[in-house]
């Protein structure tokens, strides 16, 4: 899953260090190459408060960011294998229609 996005005042917002474009590996130590789109959102989305390490693929390098969760508008990512993008209310997670492809957004610079 790729980066799409970053949500003003959102966790990654905040930590300084996801940017557009990276691609998450990782979740916790999890591989989530094969994972549909809700399992990646189940692991990213947690309590308020509780930290959730990512690992992201940038310029070919993987880093490791740690975050502190929070309540957001949208996670917005985008499905490398399908480029399809999506924008998913939080608060969704784990219904099956809550995945649905958004319109592709503008590229940002």
């Amino acid at each position: 899953m790729q980066i799409i996005e970053i949500v003003p005042d959102g966790p990654s917002d905040k930590s300084g260090k996801v940017f557009v474009g990276d691609i998450i590996e990782s979740i916790d130590g999890l591989i989530i190459q094969g994972l549909g789109l809700n399992e990646v959102l189940g692991h990213l989305v947690g309590r308020s408060g509780s930290q959730v390490s990512i690992g992201l693929l940038r310029n070919g390098e993987t880093v490791t960011v740690r975050l502190i969760r929070s309540p957001s508008a949208l996670v917005p990512l985008r499905n490398a294998s399908t480029n399809s993008e999506y924008k998913v209310p939080p608060d969704t997670l784990g219904r099956r229609d809550a995945a649905e492809p958004s319109t592709p957004a503008a590229a940002n610079g």
